[in-house]
């Protein structure tokens, strides 16, 4: 799979493969020196702790930093659990697919037991829905940049201020302050949420751009914002996960719980307006701070 990435990406991904000495006899790895860049260990003709310390040791060596490492655990065995658990003690983000199954499932299940306490390190456990993982990737890393931090500032307390306005939920709930009151945590979400907004134009054929005189209509359309809104959605399920929020049946914003940390086709609908709110309101907010949203295809 990320052999396939990498060849579509047209040089934007460089792939890896760490192997044995030699490869195994059980069918669990080929060797595939077209799509990746081939690292061999000095071990015998099995998977054992050598990759992921191998790989480790190649990341730190060029200067990358563990808390800028994003890994994404699907199933796996015994190497890939002690790599999942590696990465969280070395300080690194680490996803794993909820029901992915054996060793995915163990290492969410131990959690906190596994917390390593002087480790910034996290795991979270990512529902299985392809737009949480594409925000927990960091699709928007390149793009952060797009929109200065003050003016996204600007539009995020804009944002919070129709939220506000919206009443969605009754006082004393943690969400409903006004923005210097507002927990340090649920104001960096509504700022995440205009840091990103620039990757998931790109993605549905957009740019922002700054104007003067009257800012473009984009004119979105009823399936634009259904996608976008999708996208938005998980961003929003990345954000809470990584921010320590967790799955319950019933939303309690003191404890960080919420029924909504679910992929998007089985999020309620009259939960889904609001992403889909959000999106139509990007162009009314971003002019408002001097950015206008333009159709590029």
């Amino acid at each position: 799979m990320i052999g396939e990435l990498a060849e579509k990406s047209k040089g934007r991904i460089r792939a890896f493969g760490y192997l044995p000495a030699s490869l195994p006899t059980d069918d669990s790895a080929t060797k595939d020196d077209k799509r990746y860049t081939i690292r061999r260990t000095d071990g015998g003709p099995k998977f054992t702790a050598r990759e992921p310390i191998q790989n480790w040791l190649d990341l730190l060596d060029t200067g990358i930093r563990p808390a800028d490492v994003r890994l994404l655990g699907v199933n796996g065995g015994n190497v890939a659990g002690l790599e999942y658990r590696l990465a969280v003690a070395l300080g690194a983000c680490v996803g794993v697919i909820e029901n992915s199954g054996r060793e995915a499932e163990r290492v969410a299940a131990d959690w906190p037991a596994v917390r390593f306490e002087r480790s910034p390190g996290k795991l979270m456990a990512l529902p299985e829905d392809a737009m949480t993982i594409r925000a927990f990737l960091g699709a928007s890393d390149v793009e952060k940049q797009k929109i200065p931090a003050a003016k996204i500032e600007d539009a995020a307390k804009l944002s919070h201020q129709m939220f506000l306005e919206e009443q969605r939920y009754k006082n004393p709930d943690p969400v409903m302050q006004p923005w210097p009151k507002l927990r340090k945590d649920i104001q960096q979400s509504n700022l995440d949420q205009f840091t990103y907004l620039v990757s998931v134009l790109h993605k549905e054929g957009f740019d922002v751009r700054e104007f003067e005189g009257v800012p473009n209509d984009p004119k979105f359309t009823d399936e634009e914002v259904t996608r976008m809104g999708e996208m938005e959605h998980g961003r929003w399920n990345t954000e809470r996960l990584e921010g320590g929020w967790k799955h319950d049946v019933k939303r309690d914003a003191a404890k960080k719980l919420s029924p909504y940390l679910v992929p998007w086709p089985v999020l309620p609908p009259d939960i889904q307006k609001y992403d889909l709110r959000n999106v139509r309101r990007w162009s009314q907010i971003l002019a408002q701070v001097g950015y206008e949203i333009v159709r590029t295809k």
